[in-house]
Parts: structure tokens; C-alpha cells; sequence
């Protein structure tokens, strides 16, 4: 039998965790669940953005807000439940961007910036707070495509 890596693993468990408890009925709010309000995004609120996580931390950024394609980003500390703005994404401003973690890196790439698709991709280090520009994605030009790793790859 073939054995699982850390990666099938977790999301294995993931998977499991929300299907088996991510809105179990409440007695006092059956209508809602178990959701819980936390802290209020202290950005510009946005559609399309793009998001992973690193460790404990989530990340969140670019987007549209109806008038501009952002490029700032976030991350927020739910230990805490607050938000920090990091370096701002130093590409095109964009929506419909895709992200990912690997080996403790986040990425991010493609998306629309108001006129063009984009192929472009990116780095983001949490260590040094920095971003590097990758080589471009090879399935060239696109928005609002789905992104994943597993197995040591995006």
C-alpha cells in the first residue's frame, strides 16, 4: 500500500474537518452554524482577491474595489484576530489572480489588471517580508483560473 505524504495527508484532514464539522447546527443559531465574527479588515474592501496561508498566518491580497485593481496585501494573525499591512505586491495591480504555498513561500500570478490577462508570477517571502518575480506561468494568459501544490510542486 502506497503511503501518504504530508501534504495528501493534511489535506486528507482538511477535507474530513469540513465536511464533518465546518457548519454543524448550533441549538441557539441552527440558521447560521458555527461561524464566529472575527476582526474587521482593516484594507479596502475588494472582490477577486488573492489569498494563501503560511504557518499560523493567512494572507490577502490585490483585487478590484469597483473603481481600481489593487495591488497591496495582508496578512492577518488569528491568534491575535488582527490584520498587518505587508509589502504591497509589486506587479500589475490585478483581479482574479491565483495563490499558493510551497516550502513556506507564497505565490501568486495571472489574473486581469482592467484591459489584459496576465502570465506573470510571483514570490512572496514572509521571512524577509519581500517579493521576487518568477518566470512566467506556462500555460500562458489568464483570470480566475483554480491554483494548488502538492508533492513539493504549484
Amino acid at each position: 500500500m502506497k503511503r501518504m505524504t504530508y501534504n495528501q495527508l493534511g489535506l486528507t484532514l482538511i477535507i474530513l474537518l469540513f465536511v464533518t464539522s465546518s457548519c454543524s447546527s448550533d441549538d441557539d443559531d441552527s440558521d447560521r452554524g458555527n461561524w464566529q465574527e472575527r476582526s474587521v479588515f482593516d484594507g479596502v474592501p475588494r472582490s477577486n482577491a488573492a489569498a494563501f496561508t503560511i504557518g499560523d498566518y493567512g494572507y490577502m491580497g490585490t483585487g478590484y474595489d469597483g473603481d481600481d485593481y489593487l495591488s497591496d496585501f495582508w496578512q492577518y494573525n488569528i491568534d491575535g484576530d488582527y490584520w498587518v499591512q505587508k509589502a504591497d505586491f509589486p506587479g500589475t495591480a490585478r483581479s482574479s489572480a491565483k495563490a499558493f504555498t510551497l516550502n513556506g513561500l507564497g505565490y501568486l500570478g495571472t489574473g486581469y489588471d482592467g484591459d489584459n490577462e496576465l502570465a506573470d508570477f510571483w514570490s512572496y517571502d514572509p521571512d524577509t517580508n519581500q517579493w521576487i518575480q518568477k518566470s512566467d506561468f506556462g500555460g500562458g494568459v489568464r483570470r480566475a483560473a483554480t491554483a494548488f501544490s502538492g508533492n513539493g510542486y504549484g
